[in-house]
């Protein structure tokens, strides 16, 4: 099984990133889902090699320049958004 290069991208990498990538890995988790999920910046997300970008809506059209594919969670807080989102994600992946 792949496992996956995922970055959850705010503007600096601190807060919003983070709290995306806390519910992403226990997600990734219940859907027995393996991959490495780390919280960056819009720069560092430039320069940084993924299979999948996750964001807010104001970073959607800077992400989209990077060429990974990019999921883009209107609400951070919704846990389920997430989930649906990502089940969605993996399995046209499949």
């Amino acid at each position: 099984m792949k496992k996956y290069e995922i970055l959850t991208i705010c503007g600096a990498g601190v807060g919003s990133s983070n709290f995306i990538k806390m519910n992403v890995e226990e997600t990734l988790e219940e859907l027995g889902i393996r991959a490495r999920v780390q919280n960056v910046g819009l720069s560092r997300a430039k320069a940084t090699r993924s299979d999948l970008i996750i964001t807010s809506p104001s970073f959607k059209n800077d992400v989209e320049e990077i060429g990974s594919d990019v999921i883009v969670v209107k609400n951070l807080f919704d846990k389920k958004e997430i989930k649906e989102k990502l089940e969605e994600y993996f399995k046209e992946k499949e």
